[in-house]
């Protein structure tokens, strides 16, 4: 069995094993949901070098946050409106009430 490269920390392209591992699942388990994973938008392989764009792969986990990073700045969604960092406190904030 040859040695898979994609495991090296330098790799911006993923083989399957090392995709799978991104998402914490064993490959036999991605397999299984990679039906699933690309409807919900997982990305697909590249054609040429039939792996997986580490950066694409990053991407799509990051979107799939319920929570935003508090570290990161505000952003300006679609409607125009500013995006804050949602109150976790676990207070419950009156003024949205």
């Amino acid at each position: 069995m040859s040695l898979d490269r994609s495991f090296n920390e330098k790799a911006e392209m993923w083989s399957q094993d090392r995709a799978a591992l991104a998402l914490g699942m064993n490959c036999s388990h991605f397999r299984k949901k990679k039906k699933q994973l690309q409807e919900e938008g997982f990305p697909e392989v590249d054609h040429i070098t039939k792996r997986y764009v580490a950066a694409d792969v990053r991407a799509w986990i990051a979107r799939r946050r319920k929570v935003r990073d508090p570290e990161a700045p505000p952003r300006q969604t679609i409607s125009g409106t500013i995006e804050t960092v949602p109150n976790i406190s676990g207070a419950i904030n009156y003024d949205s009430l």
